[in-house]
């Protein structure tokens, strides 16, 4: 149940990076792209859970500045997976999955200390990602740190954050045998190509 937010979240940390020096349209990337993965602890063991399958678009607000970069994401809750089906039940029922399927993240702005369009490669920097994350139809605040290493094809991203399910109006899931943890560790890769390559290599996902 709780792998839905780290879905969202992370999910937007991936926009922020793009090293594309100029987008001249939005890039839009898949689970192909890279992954979220959640931690969640209990009483007997860890609890680990992945994004199965989530979609975004990253853009440019003003024209060749690289700083200005935008990104929103999706992540179905159906496809949130901890590998095992009765807690993964739980989970969408905890999170109306029904009446609310996704959970989106819209960043805002990322903070000093990248200059992502700038990274050659084996060189790295350190940022920090700040949007909304929504999840159970509830907005909050949400910020990702953010690691950026430069690569031959471009820059692979790593974040992390945490939140507690319980600020997003999701019920505790925990049974009498098997507390949750109210936190949960959230932590997400995405490998973003150089400009000419997303010109032939951007992930298929749907527009909306």
């Amino acid at each position: 149940m709780i792998s839905l937010f780290l879905i969202q979240k992370a999910l937007l940390l991936i926009g922020l990076i793009t090293p594309l020096g100029v987008l001249n349209e939005p890039y839009q990337f898949n689970a192909s792209s890279g992954s979220v993965h959640f931690t969640v602890d209990s009483t007997w063991h860890q609890i680990h859970g992945t994004a199965k399958e989530f979609a975004g678009r990253i853009w440019l607000e003003r024209s060749n500045d690289p700083s200005s970069a935008r990104v929103e994401v999706k992540l179905p809750v159906q496809q949130f997976d901890t590998e095992s089906s009765r807690r993964d039940s739980r989970m969408r029922e905890v999170m109306a999955a029904e009446k609310f399927p996704d959970v989106v993240f819209k960043s805002a702005e990322f903070g000093e200390g990248c200059k992502f369009a700038e990274l050659s490669v084996g060189k790295s920097c350190d940022s920090t990602l700040a949007g909304e994350l929504t999840i159970r139809g509830v907005t909050r605040p949400q910020t990702l740190h953010v690691h950026a290493l430069g690569a031959p094809t471009g820059i692979s991203f790593s974040g992390k954050t945490q939140l507690q399910w319980s600020d997003f109006g999701v019920e505790d899931p925990s049974i009498i045998v098997a507390k949750l943890d109210k936190t949960v560790e959230i932590e997400v890769t995405l490998n973003l190509p150089n400009t000419s390559q997303t010109e032939t290599q951007t992930p298929s996902v749907t527009k909306e």
